[in-house]
């Protein structure tokens, strides 16, 4: 049990994450996700002597921490935290190269940051990777992605959509009166 605590405990938190990025609850998703991760301490299930379970088991935990990170990612840059995880993009990039989501994250806080270029750029190293590995163009989400970049969407700018609502003062209030 103590073993399976925090993984368990990971998957609720990146199932609440989910819920609230889909409600576009951004804050919340960020907030739950955080939570999960924070749980994570080195290899799952390193302490377990069973290869069946490493064998079986390992690769979906792992698989489920990337998720979890991939969420409170995308729920940073909703927030308008472009210009704090392009370090971590990048090496989360670097680290799994093949992850077309975590290319098109990158590409998405390099151009936040009013850095259209290298989020292009960004693009070309996605497509080289997966032409020299699959001998495939990127999916149609990255792709479309690149064409908001060169067009220069104004969907993409999340940051600023959530920061002129956070930041616009309330309606005024109008008084109700009867004659």
């Amino acid at each position: 049990r103590s073993t399976l605590f925090p993984y368990t405990t990971l998957f609720r938190s990146l199932a609440a994450a989910r819920a609230a990025a889909r409600d576009r609850g951004w804050q919340a998703a960020a907030t739950q996700a955080r939570a999960g991760l924070a749980l994570w301490r080195g290899e799952p299930l390193a302490d377990v002597e069973s290869e069946l379970l490493a064998i079986r088991d390992v690769p979906r935990l792992a698989e489920l921490r990337q998720q979890a990170l991939e969420v409170r990612l995308d729920a940073d840059l909703h927030l308008g935290r472009h210009g704090e995880v392009i370090t971590e993009l990048q090496r989360l990039v670097a680290t799994h190269p093949l992850r077309e989501r975590l290319h098109g994250l990158l590409m998405l806080a390099l151009y936040q940051d009013w850095r259209q270029a290298e989020a292009l750029a960004a693009y070309t190293r996605a497509r080289e990777i997966l032409v020299a590995e699959f001998g495939v163009e990127p999916g149609a989400g990255l792709r479309e992605l690149q064409g908001q970049i060169l067009n220069g969407d104004p969907a993409l700018d999340w940051s600023a959509a959530a920061g002129a609502a956070a930041a616009a003062p309330p309606p005024p209030l109008v008084p109700r009166q009867l004659p």
